[in-house]
C-alpha cells in the first residue's frame, strides 16, 4: 500500500476559519472532502489501478470548481440592481 499523500492543510484548517465557527463547519462538512479527492486524483497514474488514466482534464476541472463555486456564492455585485431587474423577468 502507498503512504499517505502529503497534500498541507485542509480548507477547515486554514487559520482565517479558525474563529469562525459556522464557516469552519462548512469547509468541514461540504469542501474538505473534494479537496481529498482532488489530491488523490493528482497521484494518478498509478500502476497499480490504470497506468495509463491520469485523469488531468478531471483534476483541471475540478480545481476550477472548488475556486470559482465558492467565489461566486460569497462575490458581492456592485449594482444588484442589474441582478435584480433581469431576474424578475
Amino acid at each position: 500500500m502507498a503512504a499517505p499523500f502529503p497534500g498541507g492543510i485542509l480548507p477547515s484548517d486554514n487559520p482565517e476559519a479558525a474563529n469562525q465557527a459556522a464557516v469552519r463547519q462548512l469547509l468541514s462538512e461540504l469542501i474538505d472532502m473534494q479537496f481529498l479527492d482532488l489530491r488523490v486524483l493528482l497521484r494518478l497514474p498509478d500502476p497499480a489501478l490504470a497506468p495509463n488514466v491520469g485523469c488531468n482534464f478531471t483534476a483541471a476541472a475540478m480545481m476550477t470548481n472548488l475556486i470559482s463555486g465558492p467565489a461566486r456564492c460569497m462575490s458581492r455585485p456592485q449594482r444588484r440592481s442589474l441582478i435584480t431587474s433581469t431576474t424578475r423577468a
